[in-house]
């Protein structure tokens, strides 16, 4: 499956399931910047970047997050036709938390950050400011979130 066709795949699903959560609703922002790097953010993007996608969402109290300070960008390192990669996205969305998805089929450099980083090349790869999570279970991923100064309510 190609890159494009996998991102439209993981984005329908993604904000299929935000739009059936229980009341509330908040912006989605989907856009690329100008390494073609694509953003899931609640704000727009900056003039810089293209916006790809806006759409309205709800959003359960049972899986908000919030922004307590200043939090790390947090990278997610996906391939193509991954399911575990889709749903750490898709994880990351439940809870509300802003992030960057960055392909690691073919770059490089993004290769040698995470082997620089571990020992291997393992999809999904987070890194949340200085933690690696590989391939995490959501309740590592949540924690690690909560962890990088993330508020998320049961």
């Amino acid at each position: 499956m190609k890159l494009s066709n996998y991102i439209r795949v993981v984005s329908v699903a993604l904000l299929t399931t935000l739009i059936s959560t229980s009341a509330g609703a908040q912006k989605l922002y989907k856009w690329v910047d100008a390494q073609g790097n694509i953003s899931y953010q609640d704000q727009p993007p900056p003039e810089s970047g293209k916006l790809l996608e806006e759409k309205t969402v709800a959003q359960g109290k049972s899986n908000a997050a919030t922004a307590t300070g200043n939090q790390p960008t947090i990278k997610v390192y996906t391939v193509d036709s991954c399911a575990p990669c889709a749903q750490v996205v898709l994880n990351l969305m439940k809870m509300g938390v802003p992030h960057v998805e960055l392909p690691l089929n073919d770059d490089r450099e993004a290769q040698s950050l995470i082997l620089e980083k571990t020992s291997s090349l393992i999809a999904p790869t987070i890194l949340i400011g200085d933690q690696v999570l590989q391939a995490p279970s959501e309740a590592d991923l949540k924690q690690s979130v909560i962890d990088a100064g993330y508020e998320v309510t049961e």
